[in-house]
């Protein structure tokens, strides 16, 4: 082969352009996804749908719904997703029985409710969804009826969905059953009645229901043509439709919208929905398609078991087919690509010895599509074929592994079912860099350039280069011209010397006479100080966790990468060889823990046959010793388990501890030692709960201390970190350890998984924690926090695939090397969630980041950068010794400040924004602006950038750093806290209620910012000029819009307007509450309230069930009287589980301090109380579950949690309808309930009915949400107030 330097054949056109020392200045980031108004938008009467049978697709111009098989559908415009909708039906069979996540199944499948055909129609534009659904209880013989959804276009261009149940007459009470929308990115909706010749009633209504997205030209409409009680939940977003009877008839109506898009492959537009650019494509339609971009797209298909070195990615140059390069035998993952449905063929040339697999695997979870196989002995290129048949629009990936000695090149994806003459792009090109791999240290000597290739006898034509940040501003372009043979590969400068920090996209177009259209590339390369990991916080910084695997071996190159980029620790390690763990330790990285006990379900124990001889019962989870050895066995049997759990081998004993402490010593001894050892993550409740939990804990610490004294040791936590579940387990633990004089734990472990949006929680989370630890004494505690985060680079809403989830989608191979939004919002929130955990620093461990288990780290086989390889570095770098942390001075609502004092003795502030619409890339960032003069701004790629303006900054989801001067920590304090906003949308101050005896309304304003308030609010009729110094509170009085009752919970609703500098500002608060009477001895002179929140349906149509309360104070007691009518009286016995039963919770928020905390769990002044009658239904007993923190109620002499409460004096008395509760509880056991007027507390009531059924069927709830319970919620809680008379 013969290369020549591209100087001697091409001339450069041109100049570079903005080739500066100089970075772009400091502003916010370009929000990129705020939807552009067009002239062509047109009402939805002039738009002509269009139906895509095989996709199961309605289009009407900008808008999409897409139907699921299973009868699903989701509203998107453009490319947002604004709902998704599934029905459920309650039958005694399944109670809340949902068509979501059901599969096509051959025949009923005892489920209760089956999918069995899913039929799309192209000559009348219908798809026809049916299926069975089940009336006969579990073990009784079959009973099934047939049901059907069809979804057709009206004459008027609207959607017609028509849910049809084939059931005898009064079988099926739709009243038990209803149609979900949940709704994402939309404000709220509206309804309208309307009159559509139904006979109405008091609740079930047709109507016009209209959903008002975030986007105004999102929003749609649903026509209800059946009369439908509309129901929602503020909490979770969601409408509920409750029928009043079948068929259920809806339409839904897109409103306005655009112009038809034009199609995009896979009906996926990455432009617009993500702002990433995919690269180039023809027939071909895999990029990279020679290996002339070198390892461009080529990732090793050992990704997420980095160590198995059996495979052994390679580009080579030896005898390629096409080109100068290609692969050496091994297993890779090819690019994914959108592709739409169809037949498709594989093609591959291949020479060598050995067995070649092909594979087509599409959307996520990952499934196999197709496979094709050959055992292939050939000393000369030879190509293979694999033609399949992809069902629908979606995600496309080819795995082509040559498992021998040989190589592979010339990859084609094609459609059709017939391959044609290998296809590449006139001219392409492969990145390379000096040092190697794209990955560049900071101020050592660099450069980089492309080589070209083509396998034209000749080409000539025009290209450009541009070099984008992070960010996606272009810092630096440069055109060319080039002239070259096939067989030769001339270089072209690409001027990368002298750019900051940061993760970069090189994008180069190419234009030739023969090529009408330009052909796009793009590639990746970084720029960072290499970290030798001997920073202090290293061991904060984890990429993945693996607690099951066996290492034996690795790839020490790996490793080289996690040092340079900071990562110093390795969570759930896994049992690593003494070998791969003297390499880890060369490069800096600590294995911190390893687990020896899992736990599962008893159908998987049956499944597997993992406790062989065992009689495991139905429905339970147990415990065991897990063999890693037989971890990555397929379908492992009984080799899987060591041990078995203790209450299926007789209970604890001494001899089961002799058993369980010997295997566990064993076990350690066969890996190398680890810093700490967990007994087991995230195990279930019914586990937990046992009463000889802690000395299955007691006995796991004395096995590992009898094998390493010193070990740390920690029990597993909970599978979340939200302050009432996971923070509550580990504090529950803590107290029943301390109990039996038992050796707390070294750690305390969080798993600080969340949803969308649930990231704004983390550092109260957090804190909830901590606050656990200062309750427990341990003021050595450590943290850890070994898994978590799941963040990938895509959300993807027409294939279902979302950018925060503990799900394992595991894209397999990227789209493009473009940086799209999500992948940078991504490496926002690794820093945010670590930023927030070095809070702590002195005491935290291990946050993992799980990029690898998420596949968010490397780009290909060479390590190519994602965007998150530079955030622990950016922080290792920024943050390497701290000397303390000061403090959070958040200034502004919606926004983060958090300061440090560095090893340098310099103040650093990193500062971010939280509001859900900038964060979601659909509204500008603001501007702040700070007193303080001369900082440096450094960006989240760790770039200095000068702001246009000094002091003032961009407030974006993008963590920004502030450094003042050494020892100037107090002025630069004083300056960041009091930092503004302009254009806030938000009030300044977070709100709560009080109503006064006098029935006024109390309005209490809490200023939680570092800074000073100013403003005029006005409430109502009132107006008052406000200061609020930070920290501090204000109440003003306000005349109620209507007065509150004792016969009802009343919504009240108080419009507000803030104004101050920086404009005004309105909103409605609004609340329930209801008033409680003094008692004089005599309940009839006292009102009932009925409950009739449904909280889901029953099972038996022809239940009865209702209740309803009452309730009254006394100077030393507080009385509650429950009323209900039941046709079956189920009571339970026992301890356990008896909520199941026939059973009323009683819930007492006792200050309102979750509203007045803006709290959305349990905190320390709530109460948990079951009444529970006895299996005679002659007397009630109280169960107590969660009482305040003892100081708030009777210090030392308050009652244990978990406990029947013997001193509180209740009732229960059968009547010829149903039963009654009645209650007095003292004023101790309601501390710190003040029995005086005018005392406001938040008040819930769950009333189950269980009937004859293994679980409570149905349940009536109290809380202020349609269709929930108030376990956990007790913001949800009306607000009860004491009245004087």
């Amino acid at each position: 082969m013969k290369t020549t330097n591209v100087f001697s054949i091409i001339a450069l056109f041109g100049t570079l352009l903005a080739f500066s020392a100089d970075f772009p200045p400091l502003k916010p980031p370009k929000a990129p996804l705020i939807p552009q108004a067009s002239s062509s938008e047109i009402g939805t009467l002039f738009v002509k749908p269009e139906f895509d049978a095989k996709n199961q697709l309605f289009t009407f111009g900008s808008k999409r719904i897409i139907i699921e098989p299973n009868g699903c559908f989701s509203v998107l415009s453009d490319s947002r997703k604004i709902a998704f909708s599934y029905f459920c039906a309650s039958t005694p069979a399944k109670a809340n029985n949902s068509n979501s996540a059901k599969q096509l199944v051959e025949k009923y499948d005892g489920s209760g409710l089956s999918i069995l055909k899913s039929e799309s129609d192209e000559a009348s534009k219908s798809v026809k969804i049916s299926g069975l659904i089940g009336f006969n209880p579990p073990g009784t013989p079959e009973e099934t009826y047939a049901w059907e959804r069809v979804f057709s276009l009206t004459e008027d261009n609207k959607l017609k969905v028509v849910t049809t149940f084939q059931v005898p007459e009064g079988k099926l009470h739709s009243s038990k059953c209803g149609i979900f929308f949940n709704l994402t990115n939309s404000n709220n909706y509206t309804s309208k009645p309307i009159d559509r010749g139904d006979k109405r009633n008091w609740h079930f209504r047709t109507s016009d229901i209209t959903i008002n997205a975030e986007i105004p030209d999102d929003s749609f409409k649903v026509e209800v043509h059946t009369p439908m009680i509309i129901q929602d939940n503020k909490k979770t977003n969601s409408i509920y439709l409750t029928p009043e009877h079948y068929p259920w008839i809806i339409i839904i109506d897109p409103m306005k919208c655009g112009l038809t898009a034009t199609h995009k492959p896979g009906g996926v537009d990455f432009l617009k929905g993500d702002d990433l650019e995919l690269p180039s494509t023809g027939k071909n339609l895999l990029p990279n398609p020679y290996m002339a971009q070198g390892t461009t797209f080529v990732q090793d298909a050992a990704i997420f078991y980095w160590f198995r070195t059996e495979n052994n990615p390679q580009l080579i140059t030896e005898n390629p087919k096409f080109g100068k390069y290609c692969l050496a035998a091994a297993s890779y993952h090819s690019a994914t690509i959108p592709a739409d449905a169809g037949d498709y063929i594989f093609s591959i040339y291949a020479r060598g010895k050995g067995h070649l697999s092909l594979n087509a695997s599409s959307k996520a979870p990952w499934r196999n599509v197709a496979g094709k196989h050959f055992d292939i002995a050939v000393n000369e290129w030879t190509r293979y074929e694999f033609p399949f048949t992809l069902p629908k629009d979606g995600m496309l990936n080819i795995s082509y592994s040559l498992r021998g000695k040989g190589a592979l090149d010339g990859i084609q994806l094609e459609k059709g079912k017939v391959a044609t003459e290998f296809s590449a792009p006139a001219v392409s090109a492969r990145f390379i860099t000096n040092p190697k791999d794209c990955f560049l240290e900071s101020g050592k000597p660099m450069n980089g350039y492309l080589e070209l290739s083509t396998l034209e006898k000749n080409v000539r034509g025009k290209g450009k280069i541009e070099i984008k940040d992070f960010f996606s501003e272009v810092v630096r372009s440069a055109d060319f011209y080039y002239d070259f043979n096939s067989g030769t590969y001339p270089q072209v400068q690409v001027p990368i010397e002298g750019l900051p920090d940061g993760v970069y996209v090189v994008k180069v177009t190419y234009s030739t006479d023969k090529m009408p259209e330009e052909h796009l590339e793009h590639f990746r390369f970084s720029i960072m100080p290499w970290l030798k990991n001997e920073h202090f916080t290293r061991r904060l910084f984890s990429p993945i966790y693996a607690s099951g695997p066996v290492i034996r071996t690795c790839k020490p190159e790996q490793f080289e990468r996690w040092r340079s980029i900071g990562y110093g620790i390795f969570g759930h390690a896994g049992r690593i060889s003494p070998e791969v763990d003297q390499i880890m330790r060369s490069y800096g990285i600590l294995p911190f823990d390893e687990l020896f006990c899992a736990y599962t379900s008893s159908e998987r124990i049956k499944l597997r046959n993992y406790f062989k001889g065992l009689e495991v019962p139905d429905g339970r989870h147990f415990m065991y010793i897990r063999n890693k050895e037989a971890f990555f066995t397929d379908y492992a049997g009984p080799e899987t388990c060591l041990l078995p759990d203790y209450r299926l081998m007789g209970g604890w004993s001494e001899d089961y501890v002799r058993q369980f402490k010997k295997i566990i010593r064993e076990e350690i001894l066969k890996g190398a030692p680890k810093s700490a050892y967990g007994i087991g993550s995230e195990w279930a409740a019914e586990i937990k709960d046992d009463p000889h939990y802690p000395d299955l804990v007691n006995a796991y610490f004395e096995a590992v201390h009898d094998v390493y004294p010193n070990a740390w040791v920690y029990e597993g936590g909970g599978m979340n970190m939200h302050p009432h579940d996971g923070v509550r387990q580990v504090d529950v633990f803590l107290e029943r350890m301390k109990e039996r004089g038992y050796k707390l734990p070294d750690f305390l472990i969080g798993h600080p998984y969340c949803g969308q949006g649930g990231i704004n929680q983390v550092y109260d989370n957090f804190k909830a924690l901590i606050k656990v630890a200062e309750k427990h004494n341990l003021p050595n505690c450590q943290f850890a926090f070994p898994e978590g985060m799941h963040f990938y680079a895509y959300d993807i809403p027409e294939w279902d695939c979302k950018f925060m989830s503990a799900e394992q989608w595991r894209l397999r191979n990227g789209f493009s090397y473009d940086i799209g939004w999500i992948e940078r919002l991504g490496a926002a929130y690794y820093a945010r969630f670590w930023l927030t955990f070095l809070t702590e620093f002195e005491r935290t461990w291990c946050v993992t980041s799980a990029t690898i288990n998420t596949n968010n780290l490397y780009m290909d086989m060479s390590l190519t950068p994602r965007a998150s390889q530079k955030i622990s570095n950016t922080l290792g770098v920024l943050l390497p010794h701290p000397k303390r942390f000061i403090g959070d001075f958040t200034f502004a609502p919606e926004t983060r400040c958090f300061i440090w004092e560095d090893h340098e003795g310099r103040p650093i502030a990193s500062v971010w924004n939280e509001e859900k619409a900038i964060n979601a890339g659909r509204k500008e960032a603001p501007l702040a602006q700070t007193s303080y003069r001369g900082a440096e701004y450094i960006d989240l790629m760790g770039a200095t950038r000068k702001p246009e303006i000094d002091g003032q900054f961009p407030v974006s989801p993008f963590p920004l750093f502030i450094r003042g001067k050494a020892g100037d920590c107090d002025a630069f304090v004083t300056a960041l806290r009091t930092s503004t906003i302009s254009g806030a949308e938000t009030m300044p101050f977070r709100l709560s209620e009080k109503i006064a005896a006098d029935g006024t309304l109390e309005l209490t304003l809490a200023n939680d910012l570092a800074r000073e308030i100013q403003g005029t609010l006005t409430a109502g009729k009132h107006t008052e000029k406000l200061t609020l110094p930070p920290g501090t509170t204000r109440t003003i009085n306000v005349e109620l819009p209507e007065k509150l009752v004792d016969n009802a919970i009343k919504k009240v609703t108080v419009p507000l307007t803030w104004k101050d500098a920086q404009g005004e500002i309105r909103r409605d608060y609004s609340f329930h509450a209801f008033l409680i009477r003094p008692f004089d001895g005599d309940w009839n002179k006292l009102s009932k309230i009925k409950i009739d929140n449904q909280v889901r349906p029953s099972k038996n149509p022809d239940n009865v069930f209702s209740a309803e309360f009452q309730t009254a104070w006394t100077k030393d007691t507080f009385l509650l009287r429950v009323i209900v009518e039941d046709d079956v009286f189920t009571a339970g016995e026992g301890h356990f589980n008896r909520y199941d039963f026939d059973a009323v919770q009683v819930y007492i928020d006792a200050t309102c301090s979750a509203r007045r905390n803006n709290k959305k769990s349990y905190d320390d002044d709530d109460y948990d109380y079951t009444l529970m009658p006895t299996k005679d239904g002659k007397h009630c007993e109280i169960w107590r579950a969660i009482s305040p923190f003892m100081q708030y109620s009777l210090g030392t002499a308050a009652p244990k949690d978990n406990t029947i409460a013997t001193e509180i004096p209740a009732t229960f008395t059968r009547t010829s309808d149903g039963y009654v509760y009645e209650v007095q509880f003292p004023a101790p056991y309601v501390r710190p309930v003040t029995m005086t007027a005018g005392w406001n507390f938040g008040f819930g009531l769950l009333v189950t009915d269980r009937d004859n059924l293994p679980r409570s069927e149905t349940c009536l709830s109290l809380s202020t949400e349609p269709r929930s319970g108030c376990h956990n919620k007790p913001h949800t809680w009306p607000i009860a107030v004491f009245a004087d008379k």
